[in-house]
């Protein structure tokens, strides 16, 4: 069975960093974010700079985390895979439009 890691915030530039380097090693990864647009280029780059059968193994997944129809969808993903890390990019906001940063406090966003 295929592995998998989850990786939230996959738009931001970490969670892009983290995806290429585990595609990179064979490793399938659930792309979770905010912002289709981002997630949108991001699969294209992928698409562009990897071999087809590395980047093949991103599955782009846009909602929130809280929300019960993104889990769903993520549990409907891993059925045909083995979980076996998810790193939670807390730290790396994406930006939803110009100037609005989902999840961040006004404090972060400062």
């Amino acid at each position: 069975m295929q592995q998998i890691v989850i990786v939230t915030r996959v738009g931001s530039w970490v969670g892009a960093e983290t995806t290429v380097e585990l595609l990179q090693r064979n490793i399938a990864v659930l792309g979770i974010g905010t912002n289709v647009q981002r997630i949108s280029t991001l699969h294209s780059a992928l698409q562009r700079q990897l071999p087809a059968s590395k980047s093949a193994l991103f599955i782009p997944c846009v909602g929130q985390l809280t929300s019960a129809s993104t889990q769903q969808k993520i549990l409907d993903h891993l059925e045909n895979y083995r979980l076996i890390a998810m790193i939670n990019n807390t730290g790396a906001y994406e930006e939803d439009e110009p100037g609005v940063i989902s999840g961040a406090s006004p404090f972060e966003q400062w």
